[in-house]
Order: structure tokens, then C-alpha cells, then sequence
């Protein structure tokens, strides 16, 4: 298999993986930590899920030997960085959301992980894709 596709299946199944990870911590007793599938955190669990899905699903189709080149590989790290603005979207309305929510909360390793992993699949992407033919 193709290192670069390697990279992205790997960077693709650590972003589903952490949305499955603590996304934040509260105080209350119930509720030790928030995965982004928390109904509470509203449903932005399932959308990085999904952007996440695609880049591991585009890095198994086709020929393995070969990169992702072209409209294939921009369909594979545009979900990942859309995926990378969506948690920072969702860090900064956390950060200063209402005054309880601050007081009671704070942020988890979940998030870090997938702007992280987001940054990764991009990076990976367009640095192991190969060189061009003359």
C-alpha cells in the first residue's frame, strides 16, 4: 500500500476515533465527560464522523499501489479540513458561551486530537503524494 494512503487511513481513523473521546469535562456528578455523540453537545459528533469517513474510505478504494492524485485526493483532505474548522467553531462557542457553561466545563483532549489528526491527514496528503512525471 501507498505510504501516503497509509497516512490518510491512519490520520482518518484516529479523527473517527477521537470523536469518541472525552470532548468535555463537567463538574456534575452524571456528567464526568462529553463525547462529541453526547446529545448535549448536539450532533457535530456525527458530522466529524462523517468527514472523517470519507478521506479512510477514498484511501481503500482504487488502486492501493498508487497515491491519491487530483480530484480524488481533494475530495479526501477537503472533508478533513472542514472538519478542522467545525471543532474550532465548536471551541470558541464553547469557550465563550454562556457564563454557567464556562463555570461548569472545560474542554477535552477529544478536540485536540482532531484538529491534530485534521492537520495530519492534510499535511500527509499533499507532502507523501509523489512526484511528477516529466
Amino acid at each position: 500500500m501507498n505510504k501516503q494512503r497509509i497516512a490518510i487511513m491512519l490520520c482518518a481513523l484516529t479523527g473517527m476515533f477521537a470523536v469518541f473521546m472525552p470532548w468535555a469535562h463537567t463538574i456534575i456528578p452524571g456528567l464526568k465527560s462529553l463525547n462529541g455523540m453526547s446529545k448535549l453537545l448536539g450532533r457535530n459528533g456525527w458530522y466529524i464522523l462523517f468527514m472523517f469517513a470519507i478521506p479512510f474510505i477514498l484511501s481503500l478504494s482504487g488502486k492501493h499501489s498508487r497515491p491519491l492524485k487530483k480530484i480524488p485526493l481533494y475530495i479526501a483532505v477537503i472533508p478533513a479540513v472542514a472538519a478542522i474548522i467545525a471543532i474550532l467553531i465548536e471551541m470558541i462557542r464553547f469557550k465563550y458561551g454562556n457564563w454557567i457553561q464556562v463555570k461548569i466545563a472545560s474542554l477535552g483532549f477529544g478536540l485536540y486530537v482532531i484538529i491534530i489528526a485534521g492537520i495530519l491527514l492534510t499535511l500527509s496528503a499533499f507532502i507523501l503524494k509523489g512526484k511528477k512525471k516529466e
